[in-house]
């Protein structure tokens, strides 16, 4: 019996120890002359095929991108997002499950129209730039997210600063699968106290969601930062009117509670669920997440007033919120403000 258990001693051993499987070597993928900036974005589409975008510190700063294709060991070389001597930066890059993948850029350097490049499924490359957002005079883009659904359609939604008060609007413009031109960009939130660090998901039947901080406290008040979230049903142009999912910071002796960091995601079943961090009066932070329920009812739609915005925006039905994490260490926690059952 020993004799017999010794062979089976060492090959449990030599499987023990056996050399971990070989990892390929790190390659460069871009010009060695040009210094790379974030943002820094990687993405793989339901295809298989790897995109990888940034953007050049080089006069001028531009934006660059390289792909490789499925089954290929290899990337392609780079390519840069407008002709070489345009300045351009690099904003936000997608892919859709439907192997489809698009890259979101700014047509100069401190300002200038966003513009997209798509990567249709089972192109190799990406095509020339469409405008998705022309800025106009006065007005100020910023905080550009994008997201492509598994048809192909590619969704942008961005902030416009109106420079004159830097009060401004959440806007959303859709570009069709196939298409060579966006939609006209429609009001996803009218214009108001500042709103920044916008974020968009898709679900797998073409629904978006997008959400991002509004700042409700007015001139010299302090600063009442909310998560607001709008959604947009598959199919469809048209927003829903906006809503709170975050404390207003309205309630009680301080005005101190404010919400920052939004993330979002959409799962295939049509949920989404949004995440923030809640910073409250007693200055510690919690983690807080809100969920709009798959099949939720359709959003009412939007008041025709693109002027005003709401002191509070009401929450329909089909989201809830709840607290999911304890404070952190900085201070004592009270409870988050009570919301209504809106989201879950």
């Amino acid at each position: 019996r020993r004799a017999a258990f010794v062979p089976l001693l060492a090959a449990a051993a030599a499987l023990a120890f056996a050399a971990p499987a070989a990892q390929a070597e790190p390659v460069a993928i871009g010009p060695a002359d040009a210094d790379a900036a974030s943002p820094l974005a990687l993405a793989i589409d339901g295809a298989g095929g790897t995109t990888v975008a940034w953007t050049h510190l080089s006069a001028p700063w531009i934006g660059s991108a390289t792909v490789r294709s499925p089954g290929s060991a290899a990337f392609a070389p780079p390519i840069t997002l407008l002709p070489a001597d345009q300045q351009g930066l690099f904003k936000a890059l997608a892919a859709g499950t439907g192997g489809d993948s698009a890259i979101l850029f700014r047509k100069g350097y401190l300002s200038g129209d966003e513009a997209v490049r798509v990567k249709p499924a089972g192109a190799a490359a990406y095509g020339l730039p469409i405008t998705a957002a022309p800025e106009a005079a006065g007005q100020f883009i910023a905080s550009e997210a994008l997201a492509v659904d598994a048809r192909g359609d590619v969704t942008v939604v961005w902030q416009e600063v109106r420079l004159r008060d830097t009060r401004s609007t959440v806007l959303a413009a859709t570009l069709p699968a196939g298409a060579t031109a966006f939609s006209a960009p429609v009001t996803v939130a009218p214009y108001g106290g500042h709103a920044n660090e916008v974020h968009v998901a898709v679900d797998a039947a073409g629904a978006a969601t997008a959400t991002w901080i509004r700042d409700l406290g007015g001139a010299n008040q302090p600063v009442r930062d909310v998560v607001q979230a709008s959604h947009r049903d598959a199919g469809e142009s048209a927003w829903s009117a906006p809503q709170n999912l975050s404390a207003d910071g309205s309630g009680g002796s301080s005005t101190t509670d404010t919400a920052e960091h939004p993330r979002i995601a959409a799962g295939p079943e049509g949920g989404v669920t949004v995440a923030w961090i809640e910073l409250t009066s007693g200055l510690a932070d919690i983690v807080q997440v809100a969920r709009r329920l798959p099949g939720a009812a359709r959003s009412a739609r939007r008041r025709r007033s693109p002027t005003r915005e709401p002191t509070t925006a009401r929450r329909t039905p089909s989201w809830r919120s709840t607290p999911t994490a304890t404070p952190s260490s900085r201070g004592t926690s009270r409870s988050p403000t009570s919301r209504s059952a809106a989201w879950s």
